[in-house]
């Protein structure tokens, strides 16, 4: 039998043992508001699928669910490796700081593994957002501003390692960045880019970053919103496929690639190489285009 098939029933054994519970210790006014719908636990169970089987470190939760608080635990117990890592920041929605906070399910040995890497910050293209409506390659080069994306991301990684290995024995990983002392000291980490987080903790090859938000010199927190300049155009989708089963899936604006083809795809074949070697992992290519994109 498939592996993702054969892991993939045992968890949604589990899964659904927890579903009865739930309705059997709730009301009826209650099982209507904590029952875990159709949809996201069908995606609950891939992604719990992906983690076990260790072929995603980290995976963003985007999605509803709405339980009770003990649902997931019982269900991350079961699976030993499994966690939930929330990650607390600020950021600056016209002109005010607003708090926000993302919710990762995580292969705690996996990522632990991964953020602790020699080649972490290797075979990454980051794309600059702020220039993503001109039709160049949108590359970020600027070595100062590279650099402090590095040391962004150096912070980052080491702030995530120590709070795994505190909370080690913890089902439930509270990391607050913007009451951390190394965060506030950098005062120019706020707005937060989460974009950046993201894709970095999600092990993307293609990053995307305000270039903007890492100019010490031209620095300024003023004029940010939420932005959606990756809607409606070209976007060439790379997917990491096992069988008919999609494991991880990223893109990059086709006027990106096509400028910069040899290197991009030098990079990306690298990523897989060193995350994906396995013969039974396809890449493929496919171009899309989206509408509800937010940065």
């Amino acid at each position: 039998m498939d592996v993702y098939i054969k892991e993939k029933e045992r968890i949604e054994r589990i899964v659904n043992l927890q579903n009865v519970s739930l309705i059997n210790n709730n009301s009826s006014k209650k099982k209507k508001h904590y029952e875990i719908g159709n949809d996201g636990k069908v995606q609950l169970v891939k992604d719990l699928t992906l983690l076990s089987l260790g072929w995603r470190n980290c995976i963003l939760i985007d999605y509803p669910l709405r339980t009770t608080n003990n649902y997931l635990d019982n269900i991350f117990e079961k699976l030993n490796t499994i966690k939930c890592l929330k990650i607390q920041f600020k950021t600056i929605l016209n002109g005010i700081a607003e708090e926000m906070e993302f919710i990762y399910f995580i292969n705690y040995e996996n990522l632990l593994s991964y953020l602790k890497g020699e080649n972490i910050f290797k075979n990454r293209i980051i794309v600059n957002v702020d220039k993503l409506i001109s039709n160049v390659s949108n590359i970020i080069n600027n070595v100062k501003v590279k650099e402090n994306i590095l040391f962004f991301l150096k912070l980052l990684s080491n702030e995530i390692i120590n709070s795994l290995i505190t909370n080690k024995n913890k089902l439930n990983i509270h990391l607050n960045l913007y009451q951390n002392n190394n965060f506030i000291d950098n005062n120019y980490f706020i707005p937060f880019d989460c974009t950046l987080m993201n894709g970095f903790l999600l092990n993307y090859p293609i990053l995307y970053s305000f270039e903007s938000r890492f100019d010490k010199e031209n620095y300024t927190t003023v004029n940010f919103t939420a932005n959606h300049l990756l809607n409606s155009i070209s976007l060439m989708r790379f997917n990491i496929f096992c069988n008919e089963t999609r494991i991880i899936n990223f893109t990059i604006p086709q006027h990106i690639i096509t400028s910069k083809e040899s290197i991009i795809l030098e990079e990306i074949t690298k990523w897989k190489m060193l995350y994906y070697t396995n013969n039974n992992f396809q890449l493929l290519q496919e171009i899309v285009e989206h509408d509800s994109i937010v940065l």
